[in-house]
């Protein structure tokens, strides 16, 4: 009998929620914000799952709203409003990256428990 090679873990990948409310979400859209929500996976590995919803607003202006969510059932939320959907996504983005890095130097800061970050 011959030898089995040994299967490698596939990179688990986060699952992205695109979605719309009192608009309709383009093609276009969906892939630069499944490209945007990707990124995030470079300031914190583990992500599960990352829900980005965008609204319109009565003022002609536009909300992104972003729930990322966490191992351990902790989430993180960030909502920004701006004239333009892909602003005001990219505006959320940056503010989730920086809670994100905040929440993993948190993590990295708790003596004796550093290991958590890596078993995450």
């Amino acid at each position: 009998m011959g030898r089995r090679a040994r299967r490698l873990p596939k990179e688990a990948s986060a699952t992205i929620l695109v979605q719309g409310r009192h608009l309709e979400i383009t093609d276009a859209l969906r892939g630069y914000t499944r490209t945007k929500a990707k990124r995030l996976s470079r300031f914190f590995a583990p992500i599960r799952k990352v829900d980005v919803f965008f609204n319109a607003n009565r003022d002609s202006t536009y909300t992104a709203k972003v729930i990322v969510g966490l191992p351990r059932n902790k989430t993180i939320v960030c909502s920004e409003n701006e004239k333009t959907l892909t602003a005001a996504l990219d505006l959320t983005i940056d503010h989730v990256e920086r809670k994100l890095s905040a929440f993993k130097e948190k993590l990295r800061a708790k003596g004796g428990r550093g290991k958590a970050v890596r078993q995450l």
